[in-house]
C-alpha cells in the first residue's frame, strides 16, 4: 500500500511567509483499490498528488510505497517506476512525433530491450483503445484520445500505482467518459491501483474510497455513499453532489421518495422503474 503519515507541506512566499498547503495528512491507499480525491481549487489536491511519486519530497511526515520511504534521491527512481503520473494537460506530456514514439520514449529511458518494447507498446495501446492510432501524431487526436495515449505511455512502464491529477478537466463529456472507462477497466482487470484527483463528482461514484480535502486537510473519507450522505458538509466547502443524487434530492422535495442515497444514473433509473 501507499501509507501517508502526518504529512505536512507549506509553500514559501516571496515575502518569506509560509502558506500551509497540506496539514497532518494521514491516509492508507490499499493496493488494487480505486481512490478518488476531491476538493475545490486550492484545497491541496495537486500538491498531495505530487508527493505520491516524489515530485515533491515531504517536508515533514512520511510517505511509504510498499514499505519504501519517499525521502531522498537514493530511492526516487524506484518509487517512480512503481508510481506513474498523468497530468491535467496531455499536450504537456508528449515527447515523440507519434503515439508509438511517445510510448517508446519512457521504455527507452528504463532500458527495456527492443523486442520487449514492441510488445509493451502494443499491449499498452490495446488497453487504452489506441492500437489503431500508434502512427498518428498527437496533434491529430481528440482531447480524449490524447489523454488515453498519455495513460497508455504510463501503463507501458508497468507501474503498480497510477496517480492522475485532474486528467479530464480539459476534456468534453465524451472524452471524460472515455478516460474514466479506461481507468475503471485497468483497475478491475489489471488490479492497478488508481488514485484519481478530480473535481467532477460523477467520476468518483465508482471508487472504492473517496477522500475529501479542504484547506490542506482531509475532512471526510469513506465509501462514496458514506461521503455523499454528508451533503451539508460538502456544500459548505464548495462541492456538489453527483447528478443522480442531485436529481434524487429534487424529486424528494416534490414528494417522490427513492430511499437510500443514489449516486449513479443506473441506480436512479432502476429505482424510478421499481417505483412506477
Amino acid at each position: 500500500m501507499i501509507k501517508i503519515s502526518n504529512l505536512n507541506h507549506r509553500y514559501m512566499k516571496s515575502n518569506g511567509k509560509g502558506v500551509i498547503t497540506l496539514e497532518d495528512i494521514n491516509l492508507n491507499i490499499e493496493k488494487g483499490s480505486f481512490v478518488s480525491i476531491i476538493g475545490h481549487n486550492g484545497s491541496g489536491k495537486s500538491t498531495f498528488a505530487k508527493h505520491l511519486n516524489g515530485l515533491i519530497v515531504p517536508q515533514s511526515g512520511k510517505i511509504e510505497v510498499d514499505g519504501i520511504q519517499i525521502k531522498n534521491d537514493d530511492n526516487i527512481w524506484k518509487i517512480r517506476n512503481m508510481v506513474g503520473m498523468v497530468f491535467q494537460n496531455p499536450d504537456n506530456q508528449f515527447i515523440g512525433g507519434t503515439i508509438e514514439e511517445d510510448i517508446a520514449f519512457g521504455l527507452e529511458n528504463i532500458g527495456v530491450p527492443g523486442n520487449e518494447m514492441e510488445d509493451r507498446i502494443q499491449d499498452a495501446a490495446l488497453k487504452v483503445g489506441m492500437e489503431e492510432y500508434l502512427k498518428r501524431p498527437p496533434h491529430k487526436l481528440s482531447g480524449g484520445q490524447k489523454q488515453r495515449s498519455a495513460i497508455g505511455a504510463v501503463l507501458a512502464m508497468q507501474p503498480e500505482y497510477i496517480v492522475l491529477d485532474e486528467p479530464t478537466s480539459m476534456l468534453d463529456p465524451k472524452g471524460r467518459q472515455e478516460v474514466i472507462e479506461v481507468l475503471r477497466k485497468r483497475n478491475k482487470e489489471d488490479k492497478i491501483t488508481i488514485i484519481l484527483i478530480t473535481h467532477y463528482m460523477d467520476e468518483v461514484v465508482y471508487s472504492d474510497k473517496v477522500v475529501v480535502m479542504d484547506k490542506g486537510r482531509i475532512v471526510i473519507s469513506g465509501q462514496p455513499k458514506e461521503v455523499f450522505k454528508q451533503k451539508e458538509m460538502l456544500l459548505k466547502i464548495g462541492l456538489e453532489l453527483p447528478k443522480a443524487a442531485l436529481l434524487q434530492d429534487h424529486l424528494k422535495k416534490i414528494g417522490v421518495e427513492l430511499g437510500d442515497c443514489l449516486l449513479t444514473k443506473e441506480e436512479l433509473v432502476r429505482k424510478i422503474w421499481e417505483l412506477y
